[in-house]
Formats: C-alpha cells, sequence, structure tokens
C-alpha cells in the first residue's frame, strides 16, 4: 500500500536480531523501492554493527549523495543499480521515467566515494534483458566501464504464464554476439 513503510525501531531490531541469531548476509532488495524507507540507513548501519554483511539493490533514484549515503556505502557489502538502458532515450522507454540523469548521478557519486574513501564496497549495475531493450546492452556496458562500476550484468528475465515480455531460449541464442561483445567491457 502507498505511503507505508517499515516503522524506524521495529526496522531496526529486526537488523539487530539478525545479527544475535547468525545471520551472516542481508540483501535489500525485492519488488519495491528500498529507498523510499527513510529508515534504510539506519537500517544498513545497524545491521553492519550487529555484523552482517548488508547489500541493497536500488533504482538509485532516491539514493542520498549526502553523508547518509556516504555512511550507506562505507557499511555496505555491495550496491547494485538496476537499470536496463545507458541513455535518456531508453530509459524513458524502458523505464517510463525522466530520472536517466539522476541514477547517472548517483552511481556516479557511489563510485566516486568508494574511490575518495577507498572503500571496500562492490558497486555493479543490473539489466534485466527483455525484447524491449537488447539495444541498450552494448551501451550499459560501456557506459558501466566509463562510470568505473565493478560489474555490469545482464540478467535473464523470469517468466510467468501471463507476461510475455520475457525472450524465449531461442532469441537468447539469438543475441549471443551482442553478449559477448557487451562481455568485452
Amino acid at each position: 500500500q502507498k505511503g507505508i513503510t517499515f516503522p524506524k525501531e521495529p526496522l531496526l531490531r529486526y537488523f539487530r536480531d539478525a545479527g544475535k541469531a547468525g545471520v551472516r548476509s542481508m540483501a535489500i532488495i525485492g519488488e519495491a523501492e528500498p529507498t523510499l524507507n527513510p529508515y534504510l540507513y539506519d537500517a544498513i548501519i545497524e545491521g553492519k554493527k550487529a555484523g552482517v554483511d548488508i547489500a541493497l539493490g536500488t533504482n538509485g533514484i532516491l539514493f542520498d549523495d549526502g553523508k547518509k549515503g556516504e555512511e550507506a556505502l562505507e557499511n555496505l557489502t555491495w550496491i547494485r543499480f538496476n537499470i536496463s538502458a545507458y541513455n535518456e532515450e531508453g530509459y524513458k522507454k524502458i523505464h517510463r521515467s525522466k530520472d536517466f540523469n539522476i541514477a547517472i548521478k548517483k552511481i556516479k557519486f557511489c563510485v566516486n566515494t568508494k574511490q575518495k574513501k577507498n572503500l571496500n564496497v562492490t558497486i555493479g549495475l543490473q539489466m534485466v534483458l527483455t525484447p524491449n531493450n537488447v539495444d541498450q546492452v552494448i551501451g550499459l556496458a560501456k557506459l558501466g566501464k566509463e562510470i568505473g562500476v565493478d560489474y555490469a550484468v545482464i540478467k535473464q528475465c523470469s517468466e510467468n504464464e501471463n507476461d510475455n515480455s520475457c525472450l524465449t531460449q531461442y532469441e537468447y541464442e539469438k543475441y549471443k554476439t551482442v553478449l559477448k561483445e557487451a562481455q568485452e567491457y
């Protein structure tokens, strides 16, 4: 439901309890955007203090590019940006958003912070490959290299019977050359 977030104290307790229970790692990812929760940054720090390796999957738009973002990067094991386009036009088409430049700015902030502070956080890009974004694969690989992320991954689409947006096995074979070229970057 819109506007509902995991409340602060139960969220922080959840991360502390995970550490006490011996949980070794947690990834904050999912169907919703984690950065919508205003207590995300506190939870990342709390989890790390509890001895849990913390990871984050985000579209990056709302990622804090100030003190909170720096502290998060100091405490994350990895951060992955879900981005399926390498330019504004593709981003508008695929993500149905005009926030491409904001996403790139946030990714660059993370890379620059990592370098400036010599952090041990892994920064990556993830594209879910569909027929609508095959033309973005090589450009995204080049963009990732240019920005200086640690990796870019092209992930297969999770098929379900009500969705025809995924590539078939045959179509993946058809784009093998494109994927190989992207791998070179």
